[in-house]
């Protein structure tokens, strides 16, 4: 008997006994031994410059610190926004996020140095009924300020956009940055206008194909990404090591002085 259909058999029957357990411990594909594993096993020492240990141990503590960031500008205006409907929402999780999004029109992009206003968000949050019935998630867009002292230096809000499509509308700063954010149909939202205005009449210094190229560029370029850091295990991205030399630890990390996430 096949090994999934063995397993199967086994779980019909409901609670599993001793005898039952030892049967599909024998099925199971034999572990690899320790010896083995110590052979596997690599020192990211061996690997990574002390520079690339430094650089990848600051990228992870800058990536939490965002994470943490972004969720606590969610939960603000998630609470703001069940406020104002009197239905209760709770943070899913977040799915998208572009942390560069200027509060006027991007006319030079690369001369911003990396100051943003605002950040683009989509989140699943989920309403809590009167009955304690559990709904499924709701797809949500959120504006936030990227400034630190709250809602002060900028409004920050949030709707749903369950009935809204990613190619019904359109928004400048996240296409440009490759981010695959649905923004909503019926709102307006930094870079929803200005920006294609000043295109038509040829005032922007970016055309439509530029922004698509760079669309393209951002969201499906093949090199090393922010995940690569986050995520690296010596075991199997040596290559990315060899691929990304940190010269200055500092001069890395200056160009994700915004937001990393």
């Amino acid at each position: 008997m096949e090994s999934a259909e063995f397993l199967a058999s086994i779980l019909q029957q409901g609670t599993l006994t001793d005898g039952a357990v030892e049967r599909i411990a024998m099925a199971l594909p034999p572990t690899k031994s320790e010896e083995q594993l110590n052979q596997v096993v690599t020192s990211s020492s061996q690997v990574l410059s002390q520079k690339q240990i430094r650089f990848i141990s600051e990228f992870r503590i800058k990536f939490k610190d965002d994470q943490s960031f972004f969720v606590k500008k969610v939960n603000a205006v998630l609470r703001n926004y069940s406020q104002q409907h009197g239905v209760h929402y709770e943070l899913h999780i977040i799915c998208g996020v572009n942390p560069k999004v200027p509060e006027g029109p991007s006319v030079g992009p690369p001369k911003r140095n990396f100051k943003f206003e605002y950040s683009h968000i989509n989140f699943l949050a989920t309403a809590k009924a009167p009955n304690s019935a559990v709904t499924a998630p709701e797809l949500f867009f959120a504006q936030c300020s990227n400034s630190n002292k709250g809602t002060r230096d900028g409004p920050s809000w949030c709707t749903p956009v369950s009935y809204s499509c990613i190619d019904n509308v359109r928004c400048f700063s996240c296409e440009f940055n490759g981010s695959k954010v649905v923004h909503p149909h019926d709102e307006e939202y930094c870079g929803y206008y200005k920006d294609f205005i000043l295109m038509a009449h040829s005032k922007h210094g970016f055309k439509n194909d530029h922004v698509i190229n760079y669309y393209h560029f951002n969201g499906d370029k093949m090199a090393t990404l922010t995940e690569d850091f986050i995520y690296f295990d010596p075991n199997m991205d040596s290559k990315i090591a060899e691929m990304n030399p940190i010269s200055s630890v500092a001069k890395e990390l200056r160009e994700w002085e915004g937001r990393i996430f």
